[in-house]
């Protein structure tokens, strides 16, 4: 933020609130008491802006404060992204989604420790948010906790049946423990939901067919090492016609 003194921040800040833009008033406001942590009016604007909102959005953001972090979420601008919505959080403190979107924004800084812990948030406030969970999979996954990611996958799943994402997933994670057969049964399962499009079905397929092609190969190994065991008793044969 611009070099201010409180006057002027506080002048901001009404400024932003009148607006609308709830993520900057708030912003401001925290930045004055964390400098000024007894600061009346600073507290009083913050609460105010709660109040505001509690009661007639259910403790969520206003709609254009979540697309706005969607935008710099599509933007790259993640660190920006993180600051604004923890912003909002002081505002509304029960709103699941920006614990969502904090955890998403540290996966791609590669934060994981913080993106679990955000992720962590948002199941805390809502148990049953299956995104939330589906994406602690990928953060398991990321850092290579295969059992867990599979859980929290099997866990968006108890609340969103039809994600055909989680089934594709479990799918990639049971292969990467070596569980072929599983592995195959949950891409099955992906390519029943309705929310896979075309070219993604294809994939899942080629990969299905791909792990099929696995074990047909190694059945035919396993047939070759059978037949090998015969293979002196068939050149004695031909020996004898020479």
């Amino acid at each position: 933020m611009p070099k201010l003194n409180v006057t002027q921040a506080m002048t901001k800040a009404l400024s932003y609130e009148k607006k609308g833009d709830i993520a900057q008033a708030a912003a401001i406001y925290q930045i004055v008491l964390e400098n000024f942590p007894n600061y009346s009016r600073a507290q009083l604007g913050l609460k105010g802006l709660s109040r505001r909102f509690t009661d007639t959005t259910a403790h969520s953001p206003p709609q254009t404060a979540i697309d706005d972090l969607i935008l710099l979420f599509s933007q790259k601008k993640f660190k920006i992204l993180i600051e604004t919505a923890q912003s909002l959080v002081a505002v509304f403190p029960q709103a699941a989604l920006l614990w969502n979107l904090i955890g998403a924004a540290h996966r791609e800084l590669t934060d994981f420790k913080e993106a679990r812990l955000a992720y962590g948030r948002a199941i805390a406030l809502v148990p049953d948010y299956a995104d939330a969970h589906y994406n602690l999979g990928i953060v398991y996954k990321d850092i290579g906790d295969l059992a867990a990611a599979e859980a929290s996958y099997q866990r968006a799943l108890q609340f969103a049946p039809n994600n055909g994402f989680a089934h594709q997933n479990i799918g990639v994670v049971l292969e990467l423990q070596g569980k072929l057969p599983a592995a195959i049964a949950a891409y099955k399962s992906a390519l029943g939901s309705g929310l896979i499009d075309h070219i993604q079905k294809m994939t899942i397929a080629a990969i299905t067919m791909a792990d099929m092609k696995v074990w047909a190969q190694r059945s035919y190994r396993v047939w070759m090492r059978r037949q090998s065991l015969s293979l002196p008793n068939m050149f004695s044969i031909l020996w004898r016609f020479r």
